[in-house]
């Protein structure tokens, strides 16, 4: 109880016994917002958040606070991720984007040195999946888009997620 009131105070430092973690959930859920603080070039975007009606709250979310906390553009065509209303398919599994970083005063901000790259990959099906993830999505329709709430994914379900993870990625790494 005592380290639990100790984080409550902000009496906690690195050099507790005991340090509070947190992924970040309750502010920013994907890194974006300190990678654009440090003014990173290149900045690759997992989003692995349930996100059943294709909101993009999370990314949206971080999109808004980069811009007004530090003045960062980040532009983002997320249309073609959102499934289409027949087919549930979505056409992309991820999308790019520029990343615009304002220059400092007296800097020119159309400088290419204030520009950079941004990868945004989304779970998303689009029909391109092996026989397996095809099938893991017929029989659990939620798939890719199970509750975060569910900590304990059976077998099937935990390597669905893995190999849809994996062909994302693949596919995106021609773009870095």
């Amino acid at each position: 109880m005592r380290y639990l009131l100790g984080e409550l105070f902000g009496l906690a430092d690195d050099t507790s016994k005991y340090v509070c973690l947190c992924d970040g959930g309750k502010f920013e859920n994907m890194g974006v917002y300190e990678l654009a603080r440090r003014r990173c070039s290149v900045i690759v975007i997992c989003d692995a958040e349930q996100d059943e009606d294709t909101i993009f709250e999370g990314i949206g979310n971080a999109v808004a606070r980069c811009r007004t906390d530090f003045g960062v553009e980040i532009s983002l065509d997320l249309n073609p991720l959102i499934p289409n209303a027949v087919t549930g398919l979505a056409d992309v599994h991820y999308v790019t984007g520029t990343i615009r970083y304002p220059a400092p005063p007296g800097g020119n901000g159309a400088d290419p040195k204030y520009m950079g790259k941004v990868i945004y990959l989304k779970t998303s099906i689009t029909g391109d999946e092996t026989a397996d993830l095809l099938h893991h999505k017929r029989v659990s329709p939620e798939f890719p888009q199970d509750s975060t709430m569910n900590q304990w994914f059976n077998e099937s379900t935990f390597e669905s997620y893995r190999r849809l993870g994996q062909l994302i990625a693949e596919q995106a790494c021609y773009q870095i």
